[in-house]
């Protein structure tokens, strides 16, 4: 069975740190707006190569932006049926420091799994398991 372009994108990414963006973002805003407050949240993350995942208002897009080699990629995700089931702002807390199951989960169709998205890293890795 071939490995879908999510999981393939997704494990290149796991070893760097990252970052949601909670509740939603404009989708007008471009690369240097999503940078500017990527640096904001955390400059030394992002020049490490941190990403920063954000969700459109609409829910029907994602965003990941990344430093590499000098400049930004940023790569965005628009589904056309359905939407993605994004955490929101809490508080004072803007962005969230995550983990690569925590993204992979929030990008996936199964409402089950999505369900646990903000859980532990480790309640997530079990949850997971048991839907794929």
């Amino acid at each position: 069975m071939r490995a879908s372009f999510t999981d393939v994108l997704l494990k290149g990414l796991a070893d760097r740190r990252l970052f949601i963006k909670m509740g939603t973002t404009s989708g007008k805003f471009g690369i240097d707006s999503l940078s500017a407050y990527a640096m904001a949240v955390n400059a030394d993350a992002v020049l490490d190569g941190a990403v920063f995942a954000f969700c459109t208002k609409m829910h029907n897009q994602v965003r990941l932006l990344l430093w590499d080699d000098g400049g930004y990629w940023l790569i965005t995700r628009k589904i056309y049926r359905g939407y993605f089931i994004w955490p929101e702002s809490a508080g004072d807390q803007e962005s969230i420091e995550a983990c690569y199951r925590q993204l992979r989960v929030l990008l996936q169709d199964s409402r089950a799994v999505k369900n646990a998205a903000l859980r532990t890293c480790e309640e997530l890795e079990e949850a997971a398991e048991k839907y794929m």
